[in-house]
């Protein structure tokens, strides 16, 4: 009942602040029937809420006027995540979200249990035997994070975001009129005026910057990964303290990123793709994350760890694509600049020079997202590896492709390319621009592993 109150105050308490300042000597009338507003909703869900484990399915219910009651089997449930935010620290209970196979959001929430409750609740979920106290070993991790790395994560992490967001509330205070009297003032001044315009630009880099380091620091703190027999146990943050427990069996493909500033430092990022994980984008990008930062060498380790791969699997060398790959992409680039300076010329002048700095930058990018491009199979597993500015390598057991599709487009097929699409649960790794026999054999000899038909190269 307190943690639902809490929730509520925290809902409607800028509303509630907004509504004392301004009403003056009336606040003694209506906060004692603004205070049991809130209350008395969490009071009645309480007393109407109720879960179960019957036979092999979550049985939860609740509901006044409208009473519902829902059943998750234990087979569809994909995994249990405990979470602590500062309110459940301040009561000494934890909240369990159980996410199952399908669902868009978490399908149950226990939000206050008692830690210990939750733990036997999250054994029996997972199909797991009950340890007796002082018989369970726990495992070294397979990583463990200290605050210097997550300062290395903050600073090389490259939130885009944050200077978006800060850009657009600027928009909020700064209108047209005023934009364009800024921009002309600063070019009035000359010199002095693109200094003062560089410092500008470096102080709201400064700041997305402490902002990145901060939510880093806050969201990844004392991160530790563990792998217990047949499951993967995840625990981070500060401020809100969460536990993620993942079956190994669940996990579809393991990711390396990989943003220009650390593949020059020779770091990398590695997450996880698990079928049917909940949720909102933001949360399943950060329990899918197995490293938030790592050298690249530790979180192939890492990776082959969890897919129970040998290690030469993860850092098995791949086959780049051809030249005609990158005649391709040059082509389309130089298309696209060709366009543009067209358009430029009829547009003015002055537009030349921007047009041909975007063709150069056109043909950087069509070069870079070629040098990238590989892919390889090793054993019962597939690598692929592709992106310009962030590379990201894809590895994942053959097993688990869902189906399989080769692809020729309109721009491939004058270069004799084509491309294998691994259609797996919430992913789509690509081996993109390869030769179109090359590519033909990949996927016979993948059709032929999901079909049971053992096919010749």
């Amino acid at each position: 009942m307190v943690v639902w109150s809490i929730e509520s105050g925290v809902r409607y308490g800028l509303g509630l602040v907004l509504l004392a300042f301004n009403s003056g000597g009336a606040l003694r009338w209506w906060a004692p029937p603004a205070v049991a507003a809130m209350v008395a909703p969490s009071v009645v869900r309480y007393l109407r809420f109720r879960y179960e484990v019957t036979g092999d399915a979550l049985v939860v219910q609740g509901g006044l006027l409208s009473q519902w009651r829902r059943v998750i089997p234990l087979a569809r449930i994909q995994s249990v995540e405990v979470v602590q935010k500062l309110r459940h620290r301040m009561l000494d209970v934890v909240e369990l979200r159980v996410e199952a196979a399908g669902g868009r959001a978490t399908e149950a929430a226990l939000v206050a249990l008692d830690p210990a409750e939750a733990e036997r609740l999250r054994s029996i979920l997972l199909r797991r035997a009950e340890a007796a106290p002082g018989d369970a070993h726990e495992e070294p991790p397979l990583a463990h994070l200290h605050p210097r790395d997550l300062l290395l994560a903050g600073v090389t992490g490259g939130r885009v975001a944050v200077i978006a967001a800060l850009l657009g509330y600027g928009e909020q205070f700064l209108s047209d009129d005023r934009a364009a009297a800024l921009f002309e003032g600063i070019r009035s001044l000359g010199a002095s005026g693109l200094v003062a315009a560089l410092w500008a630009a470096a102080v709201i880099l400064s700041i997305s910057v402490a902002i990145s380091l901060v939510a880093t620091v806050v969201v990844y703190w004392d991160f530790t990964v563990r792998r217990e027999v047949d499951r993967l146990v995840v625990t981070r943050g500060l401020i809100e303290r969460r536990r993620a427990i993942v079956p190994l069996r669940r996990v579809q493909a393991v990711e390396l990123l990989e943003n220009p500033v650390r593949r020059a430092l020779g770091l990398a990022t590695l997450s996880v793709v698990v079928a049917g994980q909940a949720g909102q984008d933001r949360e399943q990008q950060e329990t899918g994350v197995l490293l938030p930062i790592a050298r690249r060498a530790e979180a192939l380790e890492v990776a082959a760890a969890v897919l129970g791969a040998p290690g030469r699997v993860a850092s098995a060398p791949l086959q780049p694509a051809p030249v005609s790959s990158l005649a391709r992409r040059l082509t389309i680039a130089a298309v696209g600049s060709l366009a543009a300076v067209a358009a430029g010329a009829v547009a003015g002048g002055a537009l030349a020079p921007v047009s041909v700095a975007a063709g150069l930058l056109a043909g950087a990018w069509s070069l870079a997202g070629w040098r990238s491009l590989g892919h390889t199979v090793a054993g019962d597993h597939v690598v692929v590896r592709r992106g310009a500015l962030v590379r990201k390598t894809t590895i994942l057991r053959a097993a688990n492709i869902q189906h399989l599709l080769l692809v020729t487009s309109p721009t491939q097929r004058p270069f004799g390319l084509a491309t294998v699409q691994l259609c797996i649960p919430r992913a789509n790794p690509r081996a993109v621009d390869l030769e179109v026999r090359r590519a033909e054999t990949r996927f016979a000899e993948l059709t032929g592993r999901l079909t049971g038909v053992v096919t010749s190269q």
